[in-house]
């Protein structure tokens, strides 16, 4: 594991990781909302990166790779469970590739350790 502190909700999602891609919330919940935010992102929109702040497996980043696979794409998890799965999975636009591109960066990492400034990180949740 990792140097990070250990904490229950990273043991939780450390275990979960393991179940997380098939879990009914996945198309309950999570494949809506992702359908959703895409919908809202201009056509014209030409990303050079993207970053997924909460990553777990990578569902959506690998979403995002289909819409701009030109675009660096960096997800951080505190979950190294998580993060070992999401660097395992294929793409879904190259499924005969046997690991996604090197445009991924994967990292475990809480999202307070991001050097960004307040404004940058007002501007990535802002639709």
């Amino acid at each position: 594991m990792s140097d990070l502190p250990v904490n229950n909700d990273c043991q939780h999602f450390d275990e979960w990781s393991e179940t997380y891609e098939h879990s009914f919330m996945q198309w309950l919940i999570f494949d809506r909302l992702h359908r959703g935010v895409l919908r809202r992102i201009p056509q014209d929109f030409t990303p050079v990166g993207i970053l997924d702040i909460g990553v777990g497996t990578g569902r959506l980043l690998r979403k995002l790779y289909n819409h701009w696979p030109a675009a660096n794409l960096v997800g951080i998890d505190t979950s190294e469970g998580m993060v070992v799965r999401a660097r395992k999975k294929r793409s879904p636009v190259q499924p005969s590739c046997r690991l996604l591109p090197s445009k991924f960066t994967w990292k475990i990492a809480p999202s307070i350790w991001l050097p960004a400034p307040c404004h940058l990180t007002i501007g990535l949740i802002k639709f």
